[in-house]
């Protein structure tokens, strides 16, 4: 939480919860506070069996904030964390074609024991992970893993190579990072981990639809 706080300084707390003997379940956040400055909208957040940390924003959250009222969704703050969380709640994770933002963010599920993590179409927020034989571990930055881990992590210096031969762009063609065992939540993606397994779903791609009625006059104009 030390580390976290020149991410967010304006609260910091975290949820823990051991399903069984011997495992445990650690959310940890710090806050920015932008939408609903109210203590009320800090996190872990909860809606029923469920809890969030998040990064990023919502940006149609008073358009989704309306549609769930309309299904009989009651809200205790003004927030956009609530939304999207209400929103999987309510909706399951088809919420996330109706969302438009940025994001990265876990949420655990008491019910089930499961826990997902889910990034943003373009992949604009971080959103790192790293598996051994002790656990699963994933955060915004590499520190925070490393620091749970209590260790630091090998680097990957055919990555670094790569870096500085093709340079930055060169970075994303595939899945490596920095550091050896450290992979990213791919973009427009979410994680699922239930029962010792990690399955991966990609809930958006990009399409082109072309309207051929209309003429490079009507595209300029619109």
């Amino acid at each position: 939480m030390g580390l976290m706080r020149r991410r967010g300084p304006d609260s910091a707390s975290f949820y823990r919860h051991s399903p069984k003997p011997g495992e445990q379940v650690l959310l940890i956040n710090s806050r920015l506070k932008i939408i609903d400055l109210d203590d009320r909208a800090n996190q872990p957040f909860r809606v029923g069996s469920k809890v969030m940390v998040y990064n990023g924003e919502l940006y149609n959250y008073v358009e989704m904030k309306g549609l769930l009222k309309g299904k009989g969704r009651n809200f205790a703050t003004d927030s956009d964390t609530e939304v999207l969380l209400q929103a999987v709640d309510g909706l399951g994770w088809d919420a996330l074609d109706r969302s438009e933002g940025m994001w990265a963010f876990a949420v655990y599920d008491e019910a089930d024991g499961s826990l997902t993590l889910c990034r943003d179409r373009f992949g604009e927020k971080p959103l790192y992970v790293y598996r051994d034989s002790s656990g699963l571990y994933f955060g915004s930055e590499v520190k925070f893993i490393t620091a749970l881990l209590g260790r630091r992590l090998d680097v990957d210096f055919d990555h670094v190579y790569r870096y500085m031969v093709n340079g930055y762009k060169a970075l994303y063609k595939g899945g490596q990072t920095f550091f050896e065992g450290l992979s990213s939540v791919p973009a427009a993606s979410y994680l699922t981990v239930s029962d010792g397994r990690v399955d991966t779903s990609v809930y958006w791609r990009p399409s082109f639809n072309p309207d051929d009625s209309l003429s490079y006059e009507d595209v300029v104009e619109g």
